[in-house]
C-alpha cells in the first residue's frame, strides 16, 4: 500500500517539481546570458563612439557625437560685450538698418502678402 501510494500520489508531484525546477534554471541561465551580451554590446558601442569622436575631433573634451551646439564657448578671460542699441538709425552707426533706405515698412509688408 505504501509503494502504491508512492507511485500514484508522490511520484507525479515530485516529477512536476523537478520539471518546474529545470525550466526555471534554464530561464535563469538564458536571462543571464542575454543580459551579459547586452551589457557587452553597450560597452562596445560606447568604446566605438569614443574612438570615433577622438578620430573626428582630435581628442580633447569628450561629448556625444549627437550633441551639437551653435556657439563655441567663450574664453574665461574675455567677458561678453554688451551692445546697447536704441533701434533708431543714426550717423554713429546703428545696428538696425534704416527704414528709409529699404523703403517703407508698411509697403514691404503689403508686398509680402501678395504672394
Amino acid at each position: 500500500t505504501l509503494k502504491k501510494r508512492m507511485a500514484t500520489d508522490i511520484k507525479p508531484v515530485l516529477t512536476a517539481y523537478l520539471g518546474c525546477g529545470v525550466v526555471l534554471a534554464l530561464l535563469q541561465i538564458i536571462s543571464i546570458v542575454l543580459s551579459s551580451a547586452y551589457s557587452a554590446a553597450l560597452t562596445r558601442r560606447k568604446k566605438r563612439d569614443e574612438e570615433r569622436y577622438t578620430a573626428v575631433r582630435g581628442g580633447g573634451e569628450k561629448r556625444s557625437l549627437y550633441h551639437f551646439t551653435d556657439t563655441a564657448p567663450l574664453p574665461a578671460a574675455q567677458p561678453t560685450p554688451i551692445i546697447r542699441d536704441s533701434g533708431l538709425p543714426s550717423a554713429a552707426g546703428s545696428h538696425v538698418p534704416s527704414l528709409a533706405a529699404s523703403g517703407s515698412r508698411a509697403a514691404s509688408l503689403a508686398g509680402s502678402r501678395k504672394s
